[in-house]
């Protein structure tokens, strides 16, 4: 009986390293295109500075808005899946009662 009451705990606390590592992959996402938008404009701002892209600057300001946008949409709609699945696994681990510290027990290599 204890057994299997171990292998059931193993199995909680990986289904809660799973839920934890697609967190973090979430959070990577909404990083990556922050600094990805980021390096957009800069990039399109330095070749219009040296005349790479000939453009007017009304132009300029639309189409370094339109980017802008359309980072923070795509921002926008990382962090909301971030944080829905912050949620699913704070409530997780509060349902199982599984901590943080044996989750990442378990990452290190305790599996």
């Amino acid at each position: 009986m204890q057994e299997h009451v171990g292998k059931k705990r193993r199995k909680e606390i990986r289904q809660a390293s799973e839920l934890r590592q697609t967190r973090n992959k979430a959070y990577l996402r909404c990083g990556g295109f922050f600094s990805g938008i980021v390096v957009i404009i800069i990039i399109y701002t330095v070749f219009t500075i040296f005349g790479v892209i000939d453009a007017t600057s009304m132009i300029n300001q639309v189409i370094l808005m339109i980017i802008a946008f359309a980072g923070c949409m795509l921002i926008g709609n990382e962090s909301s899946k971030a944080y829905d699945a912050h949620k699913k696994y704070k409530a997780y681990c509060e349902q199982l009662n599984v901590s943080t510290e044996e989750v990442k027990a378990y990452d290190k290599g305790g599996k």
